[in-house]
């Protein structure tokens, strides 16, 4: 199997969310607050996510968000995990990109899916069913959009009758996409649009190496290199011993599991008469599992959860599955500052060193 060298990168969430009972100002302050204080430690990206009308992730303009990070700090890689295509105007999308690649001097990490709350569908008033479809077709233009030049489009669900140029021109080598895939029929999707996967740590690893053997497959057969950037999005709880850390897992990752089940009304399981959501359903079954303390094991040993060292090591598996940039999930709902920040830190001085500027072995299929 050939190998390919590629650059390990450490990324981090962030976003307005804190201990219940902050204003949504003193969490939009403490986001920022976290922002500058990751600038220091030695992260290489600031990553941002969208949700719409709940307090799961209130970050409903991801790019809106970022704008505002680049002017504070424009040195900063800035990513998104990720933004929603079939919500958008995708030609609005395509300009607002393009205007963020000259706010910044760092590289913009586009991850970008299809959504899976029907909450936000309804209320943004996009069939769920045209989720695929309308995620499809909204990358197409907004690829050729940031291509450059004037074009037009006659789709399925949009139409732009006469040649159009998207202005300001992007400075294209600064913007990189990344596609969510959560089955093999999402991996081959991917592949299919040239795209690398942006996957969460929610599975055994054995479901991230049968990814990227399909992607790596279907990259293969359409004559496509497969040296990318290869993010993972994941949780990371480190502590003195191992008990200490299980225990702060347990207690915060519960509360985070619990505002999942309620953000995606996973007892509801509203996704069952939708073809293109039964990998997801099926996933959302047991969610609910993962809001009990003394059931979570199994999904924690799927996160960096322990000592400094048994983190690492942790860490070394996902490397070697083929992934090179991690973005550690450690601002999520419930979470106080404090926590927040003595996991960054820790984390950026007992891991980040091991692995940083260290070229990773990247399966290429």
């Amino acid at each position: 199997m050939e190998r390919v060298l590629s650059r390990i990168e450490f990324g981090t969430v962030i976003s307005p969310v804190g201990e219940p009972g902050l204003s949504d100002g003193a969490q939009y302050a403490e986001a920022l607050g976290d922002a500058e204080y990751v600038r220091t430690l030695g992260y290489d990206a600031l990553w941002a996510i969208e949700h719409h009308f709940s307090d799961y992730f209130p970050t409903p303009s991801p790019l809106l968000f970022l704008s505002h990070l680049a002017a504070r700090m424009p040195e900063m890689d800035l990513g998104t995990c990720v933004i929603v295509l079939p919500w958008y105007n995708p030609m609005r999308l395509a300009g607002e990109i393009a205007m963020l690649s000259h706010l910044t001097r760092g590289r913009l990490h586009l991850g970008i899916g299809r959504g899976t709350a029907r909450l936000e569908y309804e209320a943004l008033g996009v069939p769920m069913n045209e989720a695929r479809a309308r995620f499809r077709e909204c990358f197409e233009i907004v690829s050729r959009g940031l291509a450059g030049g004037k074009f037009a489009h006659h789709g399925t669900y949009f139409d732009l009758p006469r040649d159009i140029e998207i202005r300001p021109r992007p400075v294209i080598d600064r913007i990189s996409f990344y596609g969510a895939a959560l089955s093999p029929e999402s991996s081959t999707t991917m592949a299919d649009l040239n795209l690398p996967m942006i996957r969460v740590s929610n599975f055994p690893h054995k479901h991230h190496a049968a990814a990227f053997r399909v992607w790596g497959e279907r990259m293969r057969s359409l004559g496509r290199s497969t040296e990318m950037t290869q993010p993972l999005l994941l949780h990371a709880v480190i502590a003195d011993t191992e008990d200490e850390a299980l225990a702060l897992a347990k207690d915060h990752l519960s509360r985070y599991n619990t505002k999942v089940v309620e953000h995606y009304e996973a007892d509801a399981d509203p996704w069952t008469d939708i073809d293109e959501y039964q990998a997801f359903s099926r996933f959302m079954q047991n969610a609910r599992k993962l809001t009990d303390p003394d059931e979570m094991g199994p999904w924690l040993e799927f996160q960096l959860v322990g000592t400094a060292k048994t983190v690492r090591e942790q860490l070394e598996r996902y490397v070697d599955l083929g992934f090179n940039h991690f973005v550690v999930q450690n601002a999520t709902y419930g979470m106080p500052r404090a926590y927040r920040h003595d996991m960054w830190r820790r984390f950026a001085r007992d891991v980040i060193p091991h692995f940083k500027g260290r070229m990773s072995a990247q399966k290429a299929g």
